[in-house]
């Protein structure tokens, strides 16, 4: 109790604090000592990631072996690093008290002089992107300790249907025909979820031609692979995998995580993503699902806002191309992004699909968006655009009600329901020259961009961060859009916690996803709240950021009170 105290002065007085991942003390002290810490100054594990984005070079037991050649200082007190209990706590407190003092000693031994040799690495350029970063971890800090809301019987439910289900459709898919050949064959039913009784069946008992094969040339049964089987049992299989992984990937994850209060507390994470982006873990709330309408319902139905709350939620609208017209200065991008009546992902799906935009759904503008506008300014092209949304699109409904491929039958695009992907594919490919004819100078400057990193090995983000190493030319356009786009996400969400917290409101940031903030609200502030996050996102960033050349917008989404985040729909205007 003696240390706990005098250990809670170090922790509150204005002496400049040092830690390697600054968000896990911060949380840990607050939660086991009561206790916020004062004056943080450095993050040796952001400030390493910023150094040097390759991932798995920001641990600290890894930085004392590149500097210093250190081994593993930590190996004799492995065992209780690495072993869990049944709640998910390692067994660090049964360490033998002598080693475990001493490992601590050398952690701090070595993140000292960490600190002391990244201050001068450190430039300018670089300086800007820590302070980002460290302001960032600690406002990430408060969204975990506020935590979100979660309806555990409703998981619990959804995870017991979803085995009931498996397990029936399991029983029903080994009636088809094939497994019943590899019965006749082998003397025993398949195992669907096994590599080598998929590759059997189809293949060597089946004869069917491999749609691919893997970097060690097997026979690839992977997800692509199986969705491209010309047989019913492949594409039944595939639909029971997406079922497996909305339990075992989704449901699953906040069953484990949800604690005494009700809620889960996830982390999000700023040292491991190389686009100097975020993630998220236990549980990731970045990876609960859109595209897949049943994966969004049964993931997101039991994340529900406090109590007498809605959940609101808003986003960038087109931040990366916005930030693309930052980089490039294309007068084309930016003409098109100045003038409020175009709408680019709509206009390009009526390019694509020819369709008048008054008959673009909500739905098709979406996987155009996803599957071709954003994939083109990172660098891919008209194949992989086309397969990929003619795939998802074919059998979509435009606003007549009428399914996609038969319009595209209708308007002569199609003549034959044989050759149909191939004609979308050709199509798409006079789309994509089009496309890029009008936004030229971007295409110049993607050439302009590659030629100078050939000669520097390095990419400089307007946010203060640096890329190196190799890239391939996807990456090299990707990472500075994405990266930056988030950066403008995360500083505003910096303000905006800030902004809560000092006005003593009663709505909290939950959650960021990239390009976008959650807020637990209470309906009393929200006009407050929306005002706010509007001016900061949209105004305040663009005095801080300069470089910032074109409009920002944003766009909200909330649910009614006490509803779930599934339940959410677009904001009505004021």
């Amino acid at each position: 109790k003696s240390v706990e105290e005098k250990w809670k002065k170090v922790l509150l007085n204005k002496s400049k604090k040092i830690a390697h991942n600054i968000s896990f003390e911060d949380v840990w002290s607050r939660i086991i000592l009561d206790t916020t810490p004062n004056s943080w100054y450095w993050d040796t594990m952001l400030v390493a990631h910023i150094l040097d984005n390759r991932p798995k070079y920001s641990g600290l037991k890894f930085q004392a072996f590149l500097h210093w050649g250190i081994g593993d200082y930590g190996k004799d007190i492995r065992s209780y690093l690495e072993s869990f209990d049944d709640s998910g706590f390692n067994r660090i407190h049964k360490a033998p008290i002598g080693k475990l003092l001493l490992y601590g000693g050398l952690d701090s031994l070595y993140g000292k002089h960490l600190f002391l040799k990244q201050t001068k690495l450190v430039d300018p350029l670089l300086e800007k992107g820590i302070d980002l970063f460290i302001e960032g971890t600690l406002a990430f800090a408060d969204m975990q300790i506020n935590g979100i809301t979660v309806n555990k019987k409703y998981y619990k439910n959804a995870h017991k249907e979803l085995e009931q289900r498996i397990e029936e459709r399991k029983k029903e898919l080994q009636e088809f025909p094939e497994c019943k050949k590899f019965f006749e064959v082998t003397g025993r039913l398949p195992n669907l979820g096994s590599t080598d009784d998929l590759r059997q069946m189809f293949f060597d008992i089946g004869k069917l031609k491999p749609p691919k094969v893997t970097e060690k040339g097997n026979i690839s049964v992977d997800a692509d692979a199986m969705a491209r089987i010309k047989s019913p049992l492949a594409t039944e299989i595939s639909n029971l995998n997406k079922i497996k992984k909305i339990d075992n990937t989704y449901i699953s994850q906040f069953i484990r995580e949800i604690d005494t209060d009700g809620k889960v507390h996830p982390f999000f994470n700023l040292g491991t993503v190389r686009t100097y982006r975020s993630s998220s873990d236990k549980p990731n709330m970045q990876n609960t699902p859109v595209r897949n309408k049943e994966a969004k319902r049964l993931s997101r139905s039991g994340i529900m806002p406090s109590k007498g709350f809605k959940i609101i939620d808003w986003d960038y609208a087109a931040i990366e191309v916005r930030v693309g017209a930052c980089y490039t200065k294309d007068p084309a991008l930016i003409a098109y992004i100045n003038d409020p009546t175009t709408d680019m992902h709509k206009d390009t799906a009526s390019d694509i699909f020819l369709l008048d935009t008054d008959k673009v759904t909500k739905e098709l503008r979406f996987y155009v968006k996803n599957g071709f506008v954003f994939p083109e300014w990172y660098g891919s092209y008209y194949k992989n655009c086309a397969i990929n949304i003619w795939r998802e699109c074919k059998e979509l409904p435009t606003k007549d009600g009428i399914p996609l491929i038969e319009h595209l039958e209708s308007v002569g695009l199609i003549r034959s329901r044989r050759e149909a992907e191939d004609s979308f594919i050709g199509h798409v490919k006079r789309v994509e020259r089009n496309y890029w004819k009008k936004f030229h100078v971007f295409k110049e400057w993607q050439e302009e961009w590659y030629k100078s990193y050939e000669k520097t090995g390095v990419v400089e983000f307007l946010t203060g961060f640096r890329c190196k190493g190799y890239m391939g030319r996807n990456e090299l356009v990707n990472y500075p859009f994405q990266g930056t786009a988030f950066h403008c996400l995360l500083w505003s969400v910096i303000q905006i916690n800030a902004e809560l917290r000092y006005r003593k409101m009663r709505s909290k940031v939950i959650a960021q996803i990239h390009d976008c903030a959650v807020i637990d609200c209470d309906p009393d502030e929200l006009k407050e709240v929306k005002e706010l996050c509007t001016e900061i996102s949209t105004l305040r960033i663009r005095e801080e950021y300069p470089w910032i050349i074109v409009p920002l917008e944003i766009e909200w989404e909330e649910t009614e009170i006490d509803q779930s985040w599934y339940s959410k729909t677009l904001m009505k205007e004021d």
